[in-house]
């Protein structure tokens, strides 16, 4: 079908759809990358309904070529759409793929998700015939007899499903886990609900994934995902983020423990065995504890010199044992499953040697510390990664033969895309900036008080407390504010000055779980305090939300083990880190926290920086320039007018 035909179908189908200028822009340059098999970045701001720019061409050029035979036989054309938020998954899923099928657009959508959120039937089977309630007692006994009703009814096997009543920690022990499963040796090989999932995927022709599971399919070697013949990143200014995640170790002491337990319960009642596992595990509990020495009261500490430990020859132990148990079994099946944990005891060590040894060139090592709520010990985690992942991507992403589309709301610095891509390795790229099609000119001001005090003062928190009851009074009438920090200690600090105060209820994160705080908010008029992830990923439309308040602007913590390695590279470059590397990153973050605001056309509010460094210091005008047109006042008044002016019109 010809695209102007799906358009105009779009048009007549959907009452509200609006065809905009820019979003056929977009959509006719995806079309021309896809002929040329080049890689486009384009920054399209809030509006412009860019899944469905990127969607309908794609999709329709797919569906109307003639594809060749690729590697694995099969004569058939798809496209995988990677994002990072769940929000935006079910977009896609729920609604923007349904609109496109109702307007003539025949193709086939699958949510491709990782692994561990499959129910493994040999361990669910395995665990019941030993009595699993004797190994979980109390609660999670109870919740194991609820998981085993569900099992024999499920079709899915996945987790989601299960959990629809909250999160159960109980599925971790029955999920697949993609280091242990035997594949084709597994009896229950023809019923697994991961095979079942993946041959769907091979039927789709549209695979929605998010920005992990895509990495992951990469670092195995593409085995995960079916071969697919275009690209899109959606959300792309996370890639760097993601990929170097994968790009690095992270190995805990959790994941030491959860791997002892599983093997020593899977393998039996072997005494010499389970006593090698006993003593394994106090090694563990030993080295760990060296670490967070080495840590001392910091929650993240930067590693540089190597670490003495034998602890990495205990899983020789391990390995040497399987061995043994190996040679007494003649069940081909438990062959290939020790075969399993005698290769995952050979990547702990390697992991284990890789960061007590650093060796990698270019690569920064770090410990990490955290505290889980109703934890009983902390998790104390080992972790490593590349200083830049920018050869990295452009070996195993960017040199493939296809058409590639990098989309975001927050792709440029000062209109310039070359921090972005240039971070990812996007050395041969055509460059799209499309602004946002709202109003921002007339439903947005930009407040920064005329008087104020720079973050080092330590009456800072009282400043903070004052202005934000100051526009809690002037805007609450018309909706919720959102308060952002870049800290826990200033969010909880300034939280303690108002909770109770204000006329309005307040909201902290971690108070509930993040779709709680989210549902509570949107419910009724609040005060929300968030940190870190509620720059961005969430959508508060209409009148939920009417103020956004900045309270700092986002600079990455100077000391971070990944902020300060990589400073020091540029450094050594002969560049100049901040402006390199430490503003464009700001940057991007504030642009995130300033699109909280208008997420819809008839959208209107306030946006308070309250950091004095924005109007301050020379670098402020970078900020400045990178945020989209909007009227900047200095006094509250023409605050107090502008939404009085809103309410008249709204009435």
């Amino acid at each position: 079908m010809d695209i102007l035909n799906i358009w105009s179908n779009l048009a007549k189908s959907l009452p509200d759809f609006e065809q905009r200028s820019d979003q056929i822009t977009m959509s006719n340059a995806i079309g021309e990358i896809l002929l040329t098999k080049e890689h486009l970045i384009c920054e399209a701001g809030t509006g412009i309904g860019k899944s469905f720019a990127y969607l309908l061409p794609i999709i329709n050029f797919i569906k109307n070529s003639n594809p060749s035979q690729n590697k694995t036989g099969e004569q058939h054309s798809r496209l995988v759409v990677s994002t990072y938020t769940k929000t935006l998954q079910q977009q896609l899923m729920e609604k923007d793929i349904p609109l496109l099928q109702s307007a003539g657009l025949e193709f086939k959508a699958s949510l491709a998700l990782g692994s561990a959120n499959y129910l493994c039937l040999r361990r669910k089977d395995k665990l019941v015939i030993e009595k699993m309630q004797l190994l979980f007692p109390g609660e999670k006994s109870k919740e194991t007899d609820r998981l085993i009703l569900w099992s024999a009814k499920t079709e899915t096997g996945l987790r989601s499903e299960f959990e629809k009543e909250g999160v159960s920690d109980i599925f971790n022990e029955f999920s697949r886990d993609p280091d242990l499963c035997i594949g084709q040796k597994c009896s229950y090989f023809n019923r697994c609900f991961y095979k079942k999932a993946r041959e769907n995927l091979k039927k789709a022709d549209v695979i929605l994934v998010n920005h992990w599971l895509f990495f992951a399919d990469v670092a195995s070697g593409r085995k995960i995902l079916p071969e697919y013949d275009a690209l899109v990143f959606d959300e792309a200014h996370e890639l760097e983020d993601v990929a170097t995640s994968f790009a690095g170790i992270d190995i805990s002491n959790y994941s030491i423990d959860y791997f002892l337990r599983i093997i020593k319960r899977e393998i039996g009642k072997v005494p010499e065995f389970t006593e090698i596992v006993r003593s394994v595990s106090g090694a563990s509990t030993d080295f760990f504890n060296m670490i967070k020495n080495i840590a001392g009261k910091n929650k993240t500490f930067r590693v540089i010199d190597k670490i003495g430990s034998e602890f990495p020859t205990e899983f020789d132990t391990i390995r040497k044992a399987l061995k043994e148990i190996r040679k007494r079994t003649d069940d081909p099946e438990r062959m290939v499953e020790l075969e399993k944990y005698i290769t995952k005891c050979s990547n702990i060590r390697a992991t284990l040697n890789s960061f007590l040894e650093q060796k990698e060139p270019d690569t920064v090592h770090w410990i990490e510390s955290s505290q889980y709520r109703d934890a009983r010990k902390p998790r104390i985690a080992i972790r490593s990664a590349p200083i830049s992942v920018a050869s990295w991507m452009q070996k195993n992403v960017f040199s493939h033969d296809i058409p590639i589309v990098l989309t975001s709301a927050t792709l440029t610095v000062d209109k310039k895309f070359d921090f972005v891509a240039d971070r990812i390795g996007m050395t041969t790229r055509k460059e799209l900036l499309l602004a946002s099609s709202f109003d921002y000119k007339d439903n947005v001001i930009l407040y920064i008080p005329a008087k104020g005090i720079l973050p080092k003062d330590l009456k800072y928190p009282e400043f903070i407390a004052k202005q934000v009851e100051t526009l809690v009074k002037t805007t609450s009438q018309t909706g919720g504010t959102l308060v952002l920090f870049t800290s826990f200690k200033l969010m909880n600090g300034v939280y303690s000055m108002l909770n109770g105060k204000l006329s309005v209820p307040c909201l902290k994160q971690d108070e509930f779980g993040k779709n709680e705080l989210l549902r509570r908010f949107k419910e009724k008029p609040s005060v929300l305090f968030g940190v870190s992830s509620f720059w961005q990923g969430i959508d508060i439309p209409g009148k939920a939300l009417s103020t956004v308040i900045i309270t700092k602007l986002p600079f990455e913590v100077p000391d971070s083990p990944i902020t300060e390695s990589r400073a020091e590279k540029i450094t050594e470059d002969g560049g100049i880190p901040f402006i390199e590397y430490q503003l464009p990153q700001a940057v991007m973050q504030l642009k995130q926290g300033f699109g909280r605001l208008i997420r819809r056309k008839e959208d209107f509010g306030i946006v308070a920086i309250l950091d004095m460094r924005i109007v301050n210091k020379e670098y402020g005008r970078t900020f400045i320039a990178s945020l989209p047109m909007h009227k900047r006042v200095r006094d509250i008044k023409p605050v107090e007018k502008f939404f009085k002016d809103k309410k008249a019109v709204l009435k």
